[in-house]
């Protein structure tokens, strides 16, 4: 089962509030370098970070509604991505599962593949 996706960009230099405007969607985390607000020692980065997560669902409609809450900004999306680390995560609760398949639809991935971004797969297992 699918817990979220989520775009998170991530840099040095970079300004939360600058990618929010750039994209035209808020961030659901978001803090600047030297921020204290998330840990008492000042983050050394800048972060902005769309999530989108609900009970249940499989990926593609995930993926679905990360891209569409992006509005068509792709190419700013790999104008980021060549400046800061940009990266598609995809996390999966596999506790009491023995097997299972995760297939993202070519549509989906040629609209990932124009945002110039990394996928990164995430698995948490446990105790049932």
């Amino acid at each position: 089962m699918i817990d979220y996706v989520a775009l998170t960009i991530k840099g040095e230099s970079l300004d939360p509030e600058e990618v929010t405007r750039r994209l035209g969607v808020p961030p659901t985390t978001g803090f600047a370098r030297g921020d204290t607000r998330v840990h008492p020692t000042p983050i050394r980065f800048g972060y902005w970070r769309l999530q989108i997560e609900r009970p249940g669902g499989e990926v593609n409609s995930f993926l679905n509604d990360l891209l569409m809450a992006l509005n068509d900004h792709a190419e700013d999306v790999a104008e980021l991505a060549h400046t800061y680390e940009a990266e598609i995560t995809i996390v999966s609760d596999l506790t009491g599962i023995s097997e299972g398949e995760i297939a993202i639809s070519r549509f989906l991935i040629e609209r990932i593949a124009t945002m110039s971004v990394s996928l990164r797969f995430y698995w948490l297992y446990g105790d049932e």
